[in-house]
């Protein structure tokens, strides 16, 4: 049962179980590594974010088959970004990681409209 993992607190609870098991080791280095990579994880969605919604500013300026393709273009990013903002929140707390997901959208966005769309 120790590698099912169905949710926060079961995970923690394995680890918990992993440290008591092997003493010998120190799991904490790993730990915070794993609480940086998920640092860069939301930076990543965050910009996904800025590219889910250049998608949609390509998508209203076409028409026919590329529009589509841009509005395709808009779900993967989007379920892209969804997905590694989840798995950011699996370590960071999830109104700070949503405040730094959002900001990098707002800037990101502001700044690609800036310099594409004007």
């Amino acid at each position: 049962m120790l590698g099912l993992n169905l949710g926060g607190i079961q995970k923690q609870q394995s680890f918990f179980i992993i440290c008591k098991v092997f003493p010998q080791f120190n799991f904490r280095p790993l730990l915070e590594k794993i609480k940086e990579m998920n640092w860069i994880v939301l930076i990543i969605a965050g910009l996904f974010e800025v590219a889910f919604a250049f998608c949609l500013g390509k998508a209203k300026e076409t028409t026919g088959n590329e529009m589509y393709l841009w509005y395709a273009g808009f779900l993967i990013a989007l379920t892209i970004s969804m997905g590694l903002l989840v798995k950011a929140t699996q370590t960071l707390p999830i109104g700070t990681a949503y405040a730094v997901w959002t900001g990098i959208g707002a800037v990101g966005t502001v700044l690609v409209g800036i310099f594409v769309f004007v």
